[in-house]
């Protein structure tokens, strides 16, 4: 049996890899949100804030008149907690404008602090945020670049700024007008945690970690702007591994694993991150070399090994996780 638990240790290695890199997707996409099962809190924390348009009008003036002005438009943005206030000054760090947030709001927001510069480029708005601050209990710094479809306008941003308390809405109202985005995130001692791209509405998320010698990448692939949902890739040392189906930010659907040369190692089914009903093990020649079956994530039912001359070898039935004949 010792085939099958490597197997078994291999669907665990990738498992916690998946989840970690699907948390960190998420709040990739919704920061502010930290995470992602804080959502809700989030949501209900937005009901007591309202944008003030006043503070629309100034920053967008200031845009206008900068690019008009200098081709170019920078102003920087802090949170002080303590105040409950977002400061907005230009190079000069004069004041542009102060946004008051409610105190819900403050205490799930993290603390941040931003560098924006906005230009146009052939009647498009583009823009680079250079972003400071926390995520997953770390202190990172995002830097990100942004070309809209067209010219940034103050009714599109006031649309989009009334939608913040329906996520959904919001991202798919803010992805659904960007041509092109990068986002690179890093920690504070420099190094690349994982960057995140979005281009004809689609967002892929890439993180790359070296775990004992080997270089695990991961791509979520998300589809039709729902960030919870879409396509999870994993690559050891440059070949794929996995191919995991995306849904509510948990493995959810159809999985296969590969060994390196490419082949089909394993086929098998997830629902909510846990393996049900059954799954398939493959020689690397194609030929069946085990079937199991699993019921949220333990083993119950029927499980048969096989010689690769297609023989049974062994045959078991699980209860729960146990042998019971």
């Amino acid at each position: 049996m010792r085939r099958k638990n490597f197997i078994l240790t291999v669907l665990m290695f990738l498992f916690v890899s998946i989840l970690s890199m699907a948390v960190e997707s998420a709040n990739f996409i919704m920061p502010n949100t930290n995470m992602k099962t804080i959502d809700t809190d989030f949501q209900e924390a937005l009901k007591d804030y309202k944008p003030n348009l006043e503070n629309v009008d100034k920053i967008f003036n200031y845009i206008e008149k900068n690019i008009s002005e200098k081709g170019r438009a920078v102003f920087y943005s802090k949170l002080e907690k303590g105040k409950n206030e977002v400061i907005v000054t230009d190079e000069n760090n004069n004041i542009i404008y102060i946004e008051i947030l409610p105190e819900k709001l403050i205490k799930i927001i993290p603390h941040f602090k931003t560098k924006e510069m906005y230009q146009l480029k052939e009647g498009k708005t583009f823009s680079y945020i250079d972003y400071s601050t926390e995520m997953m209990g770390k202190n990172v710094i995002i830097k990100s670049e942004t070309l809209l479809k067209n010219k940034m306008n103050k009714k599109d941003a006031i649309e989009i700024l009334n939608k913040l308390r329906d996520s959904n809405s919001f991202t798919k109202n803010s992805i659904s007008n960007i041509e092109y985005a990068k986002s690179e995130c890093y920690d504070e001692e420099g190094n690349l945690l994982f960057t995140m791209k979005i281009k004809d509405n689609k967002v892929i998320t890439e993180a790359q970690k070296t775990i004992n010698e080997n270089i695990i990448k991961m791509i979520y692939i998300v589809n039709d702007v729902n960030t919870d949902s879409g396509l999870m890739e994993t690559y050891i040392n440059g070949k794929l591994a996995s191919i995991m189906k995306m849904k509510n930010s948990l493995p959810n659907g159809e999985a296969k694993i590969f060994y390196p040369s490419g082949k089909l190692l394993s086929i098998f089914t997830l629902e909510n991150g846990r393996t049900n009903g059954i799954s398939k093990v493959y020689y690397e020649n194609g030929k069946i070399q085990a079937i199991y079956n699993f019921k949220d994530n333990v083993q119950d039912g029927e499980a048969i090994e096989y010689d690769e001359n297609g023989n049974v070898v062994k045959k078991v039935l699980y209860k729960n996780g146990k042998i019971i004949k």
